[in-house]
């Protein structure tokens, strides 16, 4: 298992070789990180993972909304980064 700081340095690769998986990140706080880290482990899997944020605390909005960024990016996955309340 790789830290966050390998992942990081993932990020430094050329990635244009590699099979591309478009990702949609949704979360009700930061995803910055594990926008990062997933990236990482995917080039460490063969994966060029195209991750679109949707701005903070704007889940509700991107799913309910279908002329929404969420369904114009047209995501192969969908990851909801959600906290417990």
């Amino acid at each position: 298992m790789k830290v966050f700081s390998q992942l990081k340095k993932n990020l430094k690769q050329d990635f244009s070789a590699l099979k591309t998986i478009k990702i949609a990140l949704l979360g009700d706080t930061a995803t910055q990180f594990l926008n990062q880290a997933l990236r990482g482990t995917g080039y460490d899997r063969g994966y060029n993972l195209d991750i679109w944020e949707a701005d903070f605390n704007q889940v509700e909005g991107q799913v309910f909304d279908p002329s929404s960024e969420l369904y114009e990016f047209a995501p192969d996955v969908v990851v909801f980064f959600l906290s417990q309340s």
